[in-house]
């Protein structure tokens, strides 16, 4: 649990490195499976940011999308790592499947601000490969569950605004709305701090 805590320091200062070492060093102690998971997810996370690992990156986020608790901020990790990691290795073929994952999942509660990200990115991709429908059904599941979480999820609400504001021109061309949902993301990050 000290090296989990010291993993995510690491990771609160961006040292990327040191994140990786340290959740190495608590897996290496053999750890319970919760605390393994939750180490396996800060791999992932790290990996995310720094895409130099992205071999344990692929491996530690398999792992996880199994054994993880769905809508966990452990399976978010692991989907986001593991959705960068098929994008990076040209195997886009395997998105799809990853990504349907994603709306059928319901969000722990300590997990919707992670969810969210891992939506976003989801949606992204789907846009990326061409699916502009497919990304609109999910974007639409992805407000369900920001209208259902009203303000207390300030992060939810901030990738929410983050995601309309980059898709509402070319995705549902209102660059009105656009502007708006923009706007909106300031007020959030004055609130959160980051």
């Amino acid at each position: 649990s000290y090296y989990l805590q010291a993993s995510e320091q690491a990771f609160h200062v961006l040292d990327l490195d040191a994140t990786m070492v340290r959740a190495g060093l608590g897996l290496a102690c053999a750890p319970p499976q919760e605390l393994r998971i939750a180490l396996l997810g800060m791999r992932c996370e790290a990996s995310i940011q720094g895409v130099q690992a992205i071999s344990v990156m692929m491996a530690d986020a398999e792992e996880l999308m199994r054994s993880a608790p769905r809508g966990s901020i452990p399976w978010a990790q692991a989907v986001n790592a593991f959705n960068a990691g098929t994008l990076l290795t040209g195997r886009t073929a395997d998105l799809p499947a990853s990504i349907a994952l994603l709306r059928e999942v319901d969000p722990a509660p300590e997990a919707v601000g992670k969810m969210s990200l891992t939506l976003v990115n989801g949606i992204y991709i789907l846009d990326f490969l061409g699916q502009l429908r497919e990304g609109t059904a999910l974007e639409e599941r992805f407000f369900a569950i920001v209208r259902s979480t009203g303000d207390r999820e300030l992060l939810a609400r901030f990738w929410w605004n983050t995601l309309v504001g980059l898709r509402a021109s070319y995705a549902h061309e209102d660059p009105w709305n656009a502007l708006q949902h923009s706007d909106a993301i300031q007020a959030i990050f004055d609130v959160i701090g980051s």
